[in-house]
C-alpha cells in the first residue's frame, strides 16, 4: 500500500491533531450508542504504508483508519462505503478491502450479507493506495462482527487469498509471517476465529 499524502499546506500536522481530537470523541460517542445497540461498533485500526518522502525515497508509515459497523436486519448483501473526507482510498484500495471483507468472513464461516460497513482516513489529503491494507481491515470487520477488537498496539499487512490464506505484498516494514487467516486472526485478538 502507498500512502500519498497532500503538501499544499504547512498546517498538515495541526490538521492532522485536529482530526485525530475530532475523531476520538466521535469514536466515544459510538461506543457509548453501543450499550444501547449491539448491531453498531466502531474502531480506530492502523495500517502500514510506504510514503514518498521530500527526497522522494520510499519511508515507511503508520496511519489510522476508522471502521463503522453495524449489523442490519435484511440479508440484502454486505454494503462497504468509504468516506471521502477526510482523506481517501483509491480504487484499488477500494476493491481489495471488500474482497477482503468478503473472503474474511468466508474463513470465519460467517455471512455478511447483513452487514454495513463505513470505512474512512481520518487524516486529510492521504490518500491510500493499493492492497496491502486489505488484511487489516478485513480482519477488523470480522472481529467487530463477531463483538471482539484488535488492540491497537497489532497490525497486520498483506491481501486475504480466495482459499483463506494471508499473501505478502511489496515490503513494507520488517515483519512475522502468519500463514493463515485463522493464525493471523488469533495473533490480532487472541482469540480463535471459529468456536
Amino acid at each position: 500500500m502507498t500512502l500519498q499524502k497532500s503538501t499544499n499546506s504547512g498546517w498538515s500536522l495541526w490538521r492532522h491533531l485536529v482530526s485525530v481530537w475530532i475523531v476520538l470523541p466521535l469514536s466515544l460517542a459510538v461506543m457509548l450508542t453501543e450499550a444501547k445497540a449491539q448491531d453498531q461498533r466502531e474502531q480506530i485500526i492502523q495500517i502500514l504504508g510506504v510514503t514518498l518522502g521530500q527526497s522522494m525515497e520510499p519511508t515507511g508509515m503508520v496511519a489510522n483508519l476508522l471502521i463503522y459497523f453495524e449489523e442490519r436486519n435484511d440479508h440484502g448483501g454486505l454494503a462497504v462505503l468509504f468516506r471521502s473526507t477526510p482523506g481517501r482510498f483509491s480504487p484499488l484500495a477500494q476493491t481489495a478491502v471488500q474482497q477482503a471483507i468478503y473472503r474474511t468472513a468466508k474463513a470465519a464461516g460467517l455471512s455478511p450479507d447483513s452487514w454495513t460497513v463505513v470505512l474512512s482516513v481520518p487524516d486529510p489529503g492521504l490518500t491510500v493506495h493499493g492492497d496491502s491494507l486489505s488484511a487489516m481491515v478485513g480482519l477488523s470487520v470480522v472481529a467487530l462482527a463477531k463483538g471482539e477488537f484488535i488492540p491497537p498496539d497489532r497490525v497486520i499487512t498483506g491481501t486475504v487469498t480466495p482459499d483463506g490464506y494471508i499473501a505478502r505484498v511489496g515490503s513494507v516494514l520488517q515483519v512475522s509471517p502468519v500463514g493463515s487467516v485463522s493464525q493471523a486472526y488469533w495473533a490480532l485478538t487472541d482469540h480463535p476465529l471459529r468456536r
